[in-house]
């Protein structure tokens, strides 16, 4: 279950996306069901001379998924882009998990085990990527309405 919202303020263009994951399971008598939130605010701002900020920032609450117990996480990601050329050059700057925050663990307890899971895996990114469209060219259909016999011989 989920809501999202994105509205456009002038040249900030917010999307706000909730939402809710619940199973219903219990085995041996041990509930596995504790819900998780998740929640993603992104932000992009159209800045002068073409530009694009994008601000997005996402977590999701400690909650169950099948027998694993998942703690909380969350990330905040930048980027910087444009086009140059007639939209043939794009150039974007991006960080990624700014904060390095995206951790991912889990909590496994069934009978008489209880297994706690930590991963440090590096999330966090920066990055800068170059692309260019060779050889684009317009589509030349002009709409002459071929087929129209077939349509009215059917």
């Amino acid at each position: 279950m989920g809501l999202t919202a994105s509205p456009t303020i002038g040249w900030w263009h917010p999307t706000l996306d909730a939402g809710m994951r619940k199973q219903f399971l219990t085995i041996g008598g041990k509930a596995y069901s504790k819900p998780i939130f998740i929640g993603s605010f992104n932000n992009a701002f159209s800045l002068p001379c073409g530009w694009t900020l994008n601000l997005d920032m996402n977590w999701n609450t400690q909650g169950h998924s099948a027998l694993p117990l998942y703690m909380a996480q969350g990330g905040v990601d930048v980027s910087l882009r444009r086009s140059f050329l007639h939209d043939r050059l794009n150039v974007i700057l991006a960080g990624n998990d700014l904060f390095a925050t995206m951790r991912n663990s889990t909590r496994l307890v069934y009978g008489t085990s209880d297994i706690y899971t930590r991963k440090y895996t590096d999330t966090r990114m920066f990055m800068c990527s170059f692309s260019y469209k060779f050889n684009v060219s317009r589509s030349k259909y002009k709409g002459t309405g071929a087929g129209n016999t077939e349509k009215s011989r059917l």
